[in-house]
């Protein structure tokens, strides 16, 4: 049960520190953007970010003599399935066609379509919750924007 809340909290949590740390950097050109976009590229960075790592840690465990590898074990591939759904869709469109899927090729396909999936559904979130902002905001609020 923690490991499934962990799944779900850490995610956006990243998504929310890289934000922060972007704009507290200074990235070029960051705070002239939209706030959905500037999300939208938050969520792009968490993803290469998560796929890199998931990557080292299964070439970790796969040259360790310790047992089985994550990159075999039906772990792994249950959380890419929650994290990347579509582009693990597409490596599942691929695998019966090709009848073997190289590693090279797995990465890339993740790092290409998961980054755009979560950019564009971090984007489309950003979206949604700026427009909630505004309607909460009173009419005669002359607050500049704090985002």
């Amino acid at each position: 049960m923690l490991y499934a809340a962990a799944l779900v909290f850490l995610p956006p949590l990243l998504v929310f520190a890289l934000y922060h740390l972007s704009l507290w950097v200074g990235v070029p050109g960051m705070r002239r953007r939209g706030f959905w976009r500037r999300v939208a590229f938050a969520s792009a960075l968490a993803h290469v970010l998560i796929v890199v790592g998931l990557a080292l840690l299964a070439w970790i465990d796969d040259s360790s003599d310790a047992g089985m590898p994550v990159s075999v074990s039906g772990d792994l591939w249950a959380v890419l399935w929650v994290l990347d759904p579509v582009a693990m869709a597409v490596l599942a469109g691929i695998l019966p066609a090709t009848g073997s899927l190289a590693l090279p090729s797995a990465l890339i396909t993740l790092l290409g379509v998961g980054t755009l999936q979560w950019y564009w559904v971090g984007g489309a979130l950003g979206a949604a919750f700026e427009r909630v902002w505004r309607a909460l905001r009173t009419p005669g609020d002359d607050l500049p924007d704090w985002f």
